[in-house]
């Protein structure tokens, strides 16, 4: 018979707006889940291409040296200034890549709800409980998504800045050459 009530139980709560809410919660936690993924993959990817272009950027110098090019101050500072914002771009990657865990139920708040009033009450006691640690971690994990994607788009932004400042710097270079010639 108490099983026959625990099924009517959920049916009944399955019939109220808790499980829809329940069911947004869980959509919206494994989004983010989702975005959180995202985020750290092309933190990975802005960090392995400010180091590659760095690398095609410094390995350019000698070549030109070689060729007898003689570079203008110019285009060495510009230079410098590529090599610091690659150097923020690498370190903003990182910490859009760096593992980041969402803060969840601790074992003393899960104690205080197992106590018998509680665990002993109606389903949907035990639900809107759930659903509030639930929206706690979505919180929790927006939040550290937005920290990500804050140092993702400045590794963006200084990688393109990096980019315009070697440029810069071969369009001076080349443009010194060609005054000179």
């Amino acid at each position: 018979m108490r099983w026959h009530r625990r099924q009517d139980a959920a049916a009944q709560f399955e019939a109220t707006a808790g499980a829809a809410y329940a069911e947004l919660i869980e959509a919206e936690l494994r989004d983010e889940r989702i975005r959180r993924g995202s985020i750290e993959r092309r933190g990975f990817f802005i960090t392995t291409a400010a180091g590659t272009t760095a690398g095609l950027a410094l390995t350019a110098v000698p070549l030109l040296l070689g060729a007898g090019l003689t570079i203008p101050a110019e285009s060495i500072w510009f230079g410098g200034f590529a090599a610091i914002f690659f150097a923020i771009t690498a370190l903003s990657g990182n910490r859009a890549n760096a593992p980041t865990n969402f803060d969840v139920l601790k074992a003393i708040s899960l104690g205080r709800v197992l106590t018998p009033e509680f665990f002993q009450a109606g389903r949907s006691i035990g639900s809107r409980r759930a659903a509030e640690v639930r929206l706690e971690e979505l919180v929790s994990a927006r939040k550290a998504n937005t920290r990500k994607a804050t140092w993702l788009n400045l590794g963006f932004a200084t990688h393109l800045l990096g980019i315009l400042c070697v440029g810069a710097a071969a369009v001076l270079a080349v443009g010194f050459r060609l005054a000179r010639e």
